[in-house]
């Protein structure tokens, strides 16, 4: 099978297959498998959990600054959407 990606489509794959923590090829055949199954995941709990890390680091570089309640406010949406993750992983099963 031969895949030919844009550009574009190729980097935001990469980007993708790095934030999961996989190659390009291991992220794309996970990708297809899920589809396959029918699984449409379009954020994973992983990407939810790094992507809290950073934004809680974030947080902490601008503690005392003007835009500390509109990360706080991001941290609490994270945090519910991390919440949902989690039950939709376990009704899942």
């Amino acid at each position: 099978m031969l895949l030919r990606f844009s550009e574009e489509e190729f980097a935001l794959a990469r980007t993708r297959a790095e934030l999961a923590g996989l190659a390009v090829g291991a992220w794309i055949g996970e990708a297809v498998l899920d589809a396959a199954h029918g699984e449409h995941r379009a954020v994973g709990l992983p990407d939810l959990l790094r992507l809290h890390a950073d934004v809680t680091l974030v947080a902490g570089l601008l503690d005392n600054s003007e835009r500390a309640d509109q990360v706080a406010d991001l941290l609490r949406r994270l945090d519910r959407a991390i919440d949902s993750a989690v039950l939709a992983a376990g009704t899942a099963r």
